[in-house]
């Protein structure tokens, strides 16, 4: 007997335990890669008329494993020795067997066996066969073959896994045939025998379970689904069975049997016992081989065709076809029961009726509201609803129950509708809902799909100011997806979402629904969010489901500013005023215009084409139509000269010489714009000497823009870019001229890294909430189109594989050159020493996080201010190229320019670490809520992740922040992940070919 192969050894650690294994089942994935198919033949059972040779005929079996379509699975097939074929006449064997089972004759045990019989034949032999049970496809299946002599007497299968995907085990009893090879058989469509009564298997079947138990050492754990062994009851069970086995031995005549008995005998074969169900898990794969568990497979497609192409209209119940019924089981399912919906349909009124306000929960109660509060899930349970439906009360003091009462709602009964609109109204007074939670409600569960609920988060949203709404524009307008229109009339009691729209944006040619109404007022107010809404919804105009949706919204964008006049205001000091330079020039040009009016005889400000005047009347709409018609010119050079023939030189010389022959440098004539990527930032022109093309595949170009001043009243949301504006501001009040570097792209999506660096923006203000400055320098992005954008240049910085390899592998010796003072420690500046340790412990806690992957050094810079940052993001969520990948990356060259894994400084770069990862895990829901919001935003590694979907990819990016843990325990893993990077041998080697790589470019 073979039980229990190839289990994993955490289920083995536990046989000696007397406790069940807290598991439901495992996939068949999951056994051991050491395990092979095994399973032994115990017994065949065959009606034989021909008595002259009973005693001479010797019979033995050949398994064989075969696949869909009849492919061999195995190069040979596995035999059993030749055993002799023994009469049910001689009473004297049937008889010995009962004897032993009865423990007269110890040496020999008690087979299975069947009634309409006349002839046995036993081997109880073990067949291993050449082929792992992980390694077997959904529709493999054995073949047996009883040969006698050199001829095939019978022949029968049986598949491996039930039609639920189920492991068969234990003891099988198939029934095998006379005749040619079946043709089913080679299509692999067997299914399990329909076995007739019979009450002397049955016996023998039982007799052969309790003889197992008996034999089953005390300590062994009791098999998953074995009844449990009750010693008495067995008894009886085992004197039953042998009563009727014995009866069955005495009889002095032989079955009686049909023709068709003669043709068919039985098989009996035991399969390996698990302790649980064994079930086939489909491995995922581009195109795979064969269906899930139910699904529709090859082998039903060829099926089918087979049936289409038979004349015959006349149903036959043996030639079913499988594609008519698909049996389908879904152990994941959350569908509710079809049955049951039909019951608390027509009980509504008595399982979520009305309830007493006063109604308060119990201690269990409030427990397990808690829990569901608590929990990340967006599909709680029929009983949690009901739980939160009935206490809905004295949920109104708990902000954040909010999101899960509105789960709770059924929202196809109008009472519940129209209490839950009562009910938010008093969360509205009592507890108002974050802005983070307000992010949720704006998503695409059907919950947060009524006009009621969408209100309410458009109110919360409008306190927030205009800094934090920009950090989270982005996933604001993928919102967009799941609101209907001004004019739809969704579902809500109130029905005022249309109305709202219309008062938010009366200008509106194209009803819009209420939070592009909301997103596009606010962008009237301020430049910086008009600019981003604009180049977000460009974007999405060329979505392929959602483009006519938001080309409305943009052209009530449009229609709103250009009613918005543009008052710019050149700020080169952080105050209003203008420099003197600035100042006399304009007087200069204003004498100079009045000159030149007076000889031409008309009268100042009434000539044709007055700049001065149609300045003064600019819409915001103006200076963004300018603006997109300047970059849009800037990345067409770009393209033109990367598909332009010739080496980097001749590509670059090109670039320089249309840059200045159409007219890109600076003037001016032309007004200035806001520079897209940083609207803060007002730019003329571009430095056509300057500009430079980097060798890579796609060519991207460095331009050097010419800066006239930033826009007063603006605030950048990154404090890197408010130092870098004050900057500016320093350089023109002096009288200097100032410029901004930007890397122009075309051929690339950008909308990935645009994710990252928003993300990484919300998180460094996280962070500096919770008073950790690790001074992060996230560059500004932004995508133009699926297919280019611009990036900004960061100046004065190096990769990690620069700096080693021109300071001898020692990042510490790079710091002591850009940053020396003699009598620091390390004779480097302390801020800088601060700022590197600082930088390098956010980036570590961020990108493990993300889970960006590809880190090589080539994209993880340093700056001589020791700013430590990370670029090229086209891997996240987990996704690697490369095999093996660490957590992070973190190098021993990094730490060693801290001062070495015991200093001082790598205990405080591994506290800050531990402390920005408790805080960031404290402010999960906010970047699950964001991150959720772009599900449906076509980001490579969130939609089209090989891994799975963006649900399943989401719930990848949540397991990373740890929320079971405490943060004690969360600071232990975090130590035990920076660890397991140092030690990580994987990446070293990928560096070297990395490095290869770049030579031989």
């Amino acid at each position: 007997m073979v039980t229990r192969p190839g289990l994993p050894q955490q289920l083995n650690a536990d046989v000696g335990n007397d406790k069940w294994v807290n598991v439901a089942w495992m996939p068949h994935t999951a056994l051991s890669q050491s395990s092979h198919v095994c399973l032994t033949i115990r017994s065949a059972h065959a009606t034989i008329d021909d008595l002259l040779s009973d005693e001479t005929n010797d019979w033995k079996v050949s398994v064989r494993i075969y696949g869909v379509g009849g492919l061999s699975l195995v190069p040979v097939a596995a035999h059993t020795p030749a055993a002799r074929l023994h009469s049910r006449r001689r009473r004297n064997s049937a008889s010995t067997e009962i004897n032993a089972a009865q423990g007269e004759t110890a040496s020999k045990k008690i087979y299975p066996t069947v009634s309409s019989a006349s002839h046995d034949c036993y081997w109880n032999y073990l067949i291993q066969i050449p082929i792992r049970w992980r390694d077997l496809p959904r529709d493999a299946y054995l073949v047996f073959d009883i040969i006698e002599g050199d001829g095939r007497v019978y022949q029968g299968s049986m598949p491996f896994f039930s039609q639920y995907g189920k492991l068969l085990t234990g003891l099988r009893r198939i029934v095998v045939k006379k005749g040619p090879l079946r043709s089913d058989i080679n299509l692999g469509l067997c299914h399990d025998e329909e076995e007739k009564a019979d009450i002397l298997w049955e016996a023998s079947r039982i007799l052969d379970k309790v003889t197992r138990f008996e034999e089953r050492p005390p300590a062994q754990i009791q098999s998953f689904g074995d009844p449990p062994s009750i010693p008495w009851l067995d008894g009886l069970t085992k004197a039953r069975a042998l009563e009727i086995l014995k009866d069955a031995a005495e009889e002095q005549s032989l079955p009686v049997s049909d023709f068709e008995d003669e043709l068919q005998a039985s098989l009996i074969v035991e399969l390996p016992t698990f302790d649980i169900p064994i079930l086939f898990e489909e491995t995922f794969y581009p195109v795979p081989s064969n269906g899930a568990s139910g699904a529709v497979t090859p082998l039903d497609l060829v099926l089918h065709q087979k049936h289409e192409s038979r004349s015959t209209d006349v149903f036959d119940a043996d030639h079913f076809d499988p594609l008519q019924l698909v049996t389908i089981l879904e152990y994941e399912n959350e569908n509710d029961n079809p049955v049951e919906d039909k019951y608390r349909t027509l009980a509504h009124d008595v399982i979520r009726g009305l309830v007493d306000p006063a109604l308060k929960p119990d201690r269990e109660q409030r427990a397990r509201l808690a829990a569901i509060i608590d929990s990340p899930s967006l599909h709680p349970s029929r009983e949690e609803k009901d739980l939160l439906w009935r206490f809905r009360f004295s949920l109104v003091e708990n902000r954040r129950a909010l999101t899960k009462f509105l789960l709770a709602v059924d929202w196809t009964v109008e009472s519940e509708v129209v209490q839950a609109a009562e009910l938010l109204e008093q969360w509205r007074k009592r507890s108002p809902i974050e802005v983070t939670d307000a992010l949720k409600l704006l998503g695409k569960h059907v919950a947060f799909q009524t006009n009621l609920v969408r209100d309410y988060a458009i109110d919360t949203l409008a306190a927030a100011p205009d800094s934090e709404l920009r950090l989270y524009l982005l996933q604001l307008v993928q919102a967009l997806k799941y609101e209907s229109n001004g004019s739809s009339d969704r579902a809500s009691p109130t029905g005022v979402s249309a109305a709202r729209a219309k008062s938010l944006d009366s200008t509106a040619t194209q009803p819009v629904s209420p939070l592009a109404a909301f997103l596009i007022k606010r962008a009237s107010l301020s430049m910086e969010l008009a600019n981003y809404l604009y180049w977000y919804l460009k974007v999405e105009t060329q979505h392929p489901t959602h483009g006519s949706r938001y080309r409305d919204v943009l052209a009530a964008l449009k229609a709103k500013l250009d009613a918005t006049p543009f008052k710019q205001k050149i700020d080169v000091d952080g105050s209003s005023m203008e420099s003197s330079s600035t100042t006399k020039l304009k007087s200069i040009v204003g004498s100079v215009s009045k000159i030149g009016s007076t000889l031409r005889g008309t009268e100042p400000g009434t000539t044709e084409g007055d700049d001065t005047h149609s300045r003064r009347n600019r819409s915001m709409w103006d200076v963004l139509v300018l603006q997109d018609s300047f970059i849009s010119g800037l990345l067409d050079l770009q393209r033109r000269c990367r598909d332009a023939r010739g080496k980097k030189d001749t590509k670059e010389s090109e670039l320089k010489l249309l840059l200045a022959k159409e007219g890109y440098n600076k003037d001016q004539k032309r007004d200035p714009v806001p520079l897209p990527s940083t609207p803060e930032v007002l730019v003329n022109g571009v430095r056509p000497d300057t500009a430079v093309m980097f060798k890579s595949a796609l060519y991207p170009a460095l331009l050097e823009f010419h800066v006239e001043g930033t826009l007063h009243g603006e605030t950048t949301t990154v404090p890197k870019q408010n130092e870098k504006l004050k900057s500016i501001s320093s350089m023109l009040r002096s009288g200097g001229g100032s410029t901004y570097k930007v890397i122009v792209k075309t051929g690339d999506d950008l909308r990935q890294d645009q994710l990252v660096i928003m993300m990484i923006q919300l998180m460094d203000r996280l962070l500096k909430k919770s008073a950790l400055d690790l001074c992060l320098s996230p560059y500004s992005i932004i995508a133009t189109s699926p297919s280019s954008g611009l990036v900004e240049f960061v100046a004065n910085s190096v990769p990690i594989s620069q700096v080693l390899s021109k300071h001898n592998g020692s990042i510490l010796h790079f710091l002591q050159s850009v940053a020396p003072q003699k009598g620091a420690k390390y004779d480097v500046r302390p801020d800088v020493m601060s700022t590197y340790i600082r930088s390098c412990a956010g980036y570590c806690v961020i990108t493990y996080l993300l889970g960006v992957g590809d880190r090589h050094l080539d994209n993880i810079l340093l700056r001589n201010t020791g700013h430590f940052f990370h670029i090229d993001f086209g891997f996240i969520f987990g996704r690697d190229p490369k095999p093996l990948p660490p957590a992070f990356r973190l190098t021993r060259e990094m730490v060693d320019g801290m001062g070495g894994i015991d200093s001082t400084e790598y205990r405080q770069f591994c506290s800050l670490a531990c402390q920005a990862y408790n805080a960031l895990r404290k402010s999960a829901s906010l970047v699950l809520n964001l991150v959720h919001l772009m599900a449906d935003a076509e980001i490579e590694d969130l939609c089209n992740n090989p891994a799975g979907d963006a649900d399943f990819v989401i719930a990848s990016f949540e397991q990373r922040y740890r929320l079971d843990l405490t943060d004690e325990q969360a600071e232990k893993h975090f130590t035990g992940l920076i660890t397991d990077c140092l030690s990580a041998i994987a990446p070293r080697v990928m560096d070297v070919f990395h490095s290869f790589a770049v030579a031989r470019r």
